[in-house]
């Protein structure tokens, strides 16, 4: 059985049935409207997603919090960039660009969210990411701690959680 467990298609079986159940209670006990091929693309979409990172993590002995966060700090640069563009740029960010663009009638150039993400990842890449690295930090808090404290690092921790 462990071995059949290590395998990434046990798991991934496992969220199909997940999502089906799902979809079966949709179909049960809710009165709304369901896209059914789009729960379906969605299903498959997941599903497939789930296998490659689970294969893609297989073998990797790395272990902790470092190994999961940092994924054993050898990410290539290409994977790190559409990682971090993948985490700063949501629906939100879409949507409230092509609204401001729309609006406003001045076109991309003068909506700020683009330039200012692009320019504050680079200054953290040039300026931070080096000295982070060289210490071992694994997050923006980790030199906040070791300079005023856990109690600051606590304090300063509140404001990401709004």
């Amino acid at each position: 059985m462990k071995q059949i467990a290590r395998h990434p298609l046990f798991p991934t079986l496992l969220l199909l049935l997940l999502l089906s159940l799902t979809g079966l209670g949709l179909r049960l006990f809710s009165d709304e409207a369901v896209n059914w091929p789009g729960f379906f693309s969605m299903m498959v979409f997941y599903a497939l997603f789930f296998y490659l990172g689970s294969m893609a993590a297989r073998g990797r002995e790395e272990g902790g919090a470092t190994g999961l966060m940092l994924a054993g700090r050898r990410l290539p640069l290409g994977l790190a960039i559409f990682t971090m563009s993948a985490t700063w740029i949501g629906g939100g960010y879409i949507n409230g660009t092509a609204e401001y663009t729309a609006a406003e009638g001045f076109g991309l150039v003068w909506v700020q969210a683009p330039w200012g993400y692009a320019l504050s990842l680079m200054i953290g890449g040039l300026f931070f990411a080096g000295r982070m690295r060289r210490f071992r930090f694994r997050t923006m808090l980790d030199p906040l701690e070791q300079r005023f404290g856990k109690r600051m690092a606590a304090v300063l921790f509140l404001p990401a959680l709004t």
